[in-house]
């Protein structure tokens, strides 16, 4: 069976005033501020969010999981001029059952370890 998701509404979120300077590199942790490694630069790009359908059971999906079919849980599109790879995308998947999964995708490893 192959699994239908169909987006069913769109936003950029974007800050409603630029980041202060002060505040423009973001470190994730208190390891990353002693050592430096980690940091989120906040360009104030905004981020992708969108939400979607999917016509079937969140139990199909967790019995009968197929990488191909997974993919589509993940934000595809681009828009709103966030250039073109925009800093993280998340979409909110939506299960005929009220079941719900969150697909997350970002430019850097960086800021997907904070998922994780």
């Amino acid at each position: 069976m192959s699994l239908k998701v169909e987006v069913i509404s769109k936003a950029a979120i974007k800050p409603s005033s630029p980041t202060p300077p002060h505040l423009r590199n973001f470190k994730l942790s208190l390891v990353d501020q002693i050592n430096g490694n980690e940091v989120i630069n906040c360009t104030d790009e905004g981020v992708n969010f969108f939400e979607a359908r999917v016509h079937c059971e969140l139990s199909h999906v967790l019995n009968h999981p197929i990488a191909e079919e997974l993919d589509k849980l993940l934000p595809r599109d681009n828009f709103y001029g966030l250039g073109s790879k925009p800093l993280l995308s998340i979409q909110v998947n939506i299960f005929g059952c009220g079941g719900m999964a969150l697909g997350v995708q970002g430019r850097t490893h960086g800021i997907l370890k904070v998922f994780s």
